[in-house]
């Protein structure tokens, strides 16, 4: 875990960035949504509010601007798995490509007979998108960030009072640092 922490920080100071700006409490990420459904508006007002929980704002975006958007997370909706899919599996990222999301809605549903629906795509959404401000492959012990999530975990969703652990607030925000001292570099001029 300190290896991840001093790696993240390296490419955050790489990028030619100050303390005052890897600790920026006006972060902003902008997210953009495939189509856009009551239960996805209701879910982007949570994953606002948890995010904004730890210093990060989400700029939900209208579809057709985001393709003007450098930087922007695309979430896609599936709703029809494929069979080789795990089904335990709510959703996926690619952390290394940094752009997309899969919500696997089928799955999300039929989960719920495991326990309340309430707040789970919220939840599922906070997730993936933690996996690609992180921009690394990992999950935690405890929190948002845990692998599988157990019972009591379920419950704390249903709640909406499941939080990220402390190794991820971190590794949001030097992740975030990354993004935008690879997205300076990427327009600048030489």
């Amino acid at each position: 875990m300190t290896l991840m922490i001093a790696l993240a920080t390296a490419i955050a100071f790489a990028g030619g960035l100050t303390a005052r700006i890897v600790n920026d409490p006006n972060r902003e990420i902008g997210v953009c949504l495939e189509r856009s459904t009551q239960e996805l508006i209701e879910a982007s007002l949570g994953v606002s509010r948890l995010f904004k929980s730890i210093n990060v704002n989400v700029k939900w975006l209208d579809p057709l601007a985001c393709k003007d958007t450098p930087g922007v997370i695309y979430i896609v909706l599936c709703y029809d798995s494929p069979k080789d899919q795990d089904p335990r599996s709510l959703g996926y990222a690619l952390p290394y490509d940094g752009t997309r999301i899969v919500i696997l809605m089928d799955h999300l549903r039929a989960s719920a007979r495991f326990g309340p629906e309430r707040n789970r795509l919220t939840y599922v959404l906070v997730h993936e998108i933690t996996h690609l401000l992180q921009g690394i492959s990992r999950h935690s012990q405890t929190g948002i960030m845990k692998a599988h999530w157990t019972r009591s975990d379920q419950y704390d969703i249903s709640m909406g009072t499941l939080r990220f652990a402390t190794e991820d607030m971190e590794l949001i925000h030097y992740g975030m640092a990354a993004r935008l001292a690879k997205a300076r570099a990427q327009t600048a001029v030489y």
